[in-house]
């Protein structure tokens, strides 16, 4: 059997659909977002749990992504895991960075922006297929127009 869980990624599953959905309607611009620190309940709830939200990023992958902490981490994974097909989800590639921690400011407790796109589609699909010089369109290559040959 797999680990239990992540606590932090189930917390975070209606945001991250939130998030995920906001970002599929950016259609590949950056939709970015706010990331605080757990609720002191919560916290005391997650370290009760054995979860050190706090901790440093504990990344699974061998990807580029650093969440920074594993709070953050959890929000990444509940982004993923709400946009994976087996899931439900739409199944879309998507791209998130997290930010450096930020002060607060007044009434704005500290945070760590995180931002997130879809990828665009290669040009090539959009392209008719008249238009596309491997399919014999109005670009494509004629041998008997090359001096060499002939």
């Amino acid at each position: 059997m797999g680990q239990p869980p992540d606590p932090g990624r189930e917390y975070w599953a209606a945001a991250a659909a939130a998030f995920l959905e906001r970002v599929i309607a950016a259609r590949g611009t950056w939709y970015a977002g706010r990331i605080t620190d757990p609720p002191a309940e919560l916290a005391a709830q997650l370290a009760a749990l054995g979860y050190q939200w706090n901790g440093p990023d504990n990344k699974s992958g061998r990807g580029r992504l650093n969440a920074r902490d594993t709070w953050r981490r959890s929000f990444v994974r509940a982004v993923y895991a709400a946009n994976d097909t087996r899931n439900g989800g739409p199944g879309r590639s998507v791209q998130l960075e997290v930010g450096r921690k930020m002060p607060g400011h007044g009434v704005v407790p500290p945070y760590r922006p995180v931002r997130g796109r879809t990828r665009r589609k290669r040009r090539a699909a959009s392209t008719p297929e008249a238009d596309r010089w491997a399919f014999g369109g109005a670009a494509a290559s004629d041998a008997g127009r090359r001096d060499w040959v002939g």
